[in-house]
């Protein structure tokens, strides 16, 4: 089981989190890193383009497609633009109609496109977190300690090969809690964190975070 322990004395604040990593863990860890990765990801997709901004676009796409074809229709009209044996104004006017019916209804092209773009995101996200859990994966099983002392956090890895100080981190900016694991990011709008808390309980850490000024996310 794992075990927390915080305590608050006249100096500084103080918290110390063990938590037992087996491959079981480490297999409800994947999951949900993925899930708070893909998030992340999307709202990238989302500030990158809005959806009032997608919706906009679609309907310029639209009525250009509408006048293009029915420049096409006076281009026929006045005889055509032939350029070795094509008649441009044919093959625009396909073209034309293929975006016409392509961006017709602005809600279905808008879905589609997040149907086209999930695939990619659920492989980034997949990825990063094959990246993120490699170590720890291959370290499994083993226990994770997070010693906080104020804003400084070290992370020792305890397993076969005795104590490991993984890493140590000043605790700032803001944070996305998850059931098993914490992300820190330096910015919100941060798609990789620069440290990750791996845990069971989630409050303790959320609640120590907060007292130093670490601003949760969502």
């Amino acid at each position: 089981m794992p075990e927390t322990i915080h305590t608050a004395g006249q100096g500084h604040a103080q918290l110390q989190l063990n938590t037992h990593i087996t491959p079981a863990f480490i297999a409800r860890l994947d999951v949900e890193l993925q899930q708070l990765l893909h998030g992340r990801f999307k709202a990238l997709r989302q500030r990158m383009m809005p959806a009032k901004t997608a919706a906009r676009l679609t309907t310029i796409v639209k009525y250009l497609s509408i006048a293009g074809l029915c420049l096409c229709v006076l281009l026929f009209a006045l005889g055509g633009l032939l350029f070795h044996g094509i008649r441009l104004e044919v093959a625009f006017a396909v073209f034309f109609l293929i975006m016409l019916v392509l961006h017709w209804d602005k809600n279905k092209r808008i879905a589609k496109n997040e149907k086209f773009f999930g695939p990619y995101w659920n492989w980034l996200a997949r990825n990063s977190t094959n990246r993120m859990l490699k170590v720890a994966k291959a370290a499994a099983p083993f226990n994770a300690e997070y010693h906080f002392q104020g804003n400084i956090a070290s992370y020792y890895r305890v397993g076969s090969a005795g104590k490991v100080l993984a890493w140590k981190r000043e605790m700032r900016h803001f944070y996305l809690p998850g059931q098993h694991v914490s992300l820190l990011f330096k910015k919100q709008t941060s798609i990789y964190p620069y440290a990750i808390i791996l845990h069971e309980q989630a409050q303790e850490l959320a609640a120590y975070l907060e007292r130093l000024g670490v601003v949760r996310i969502g």
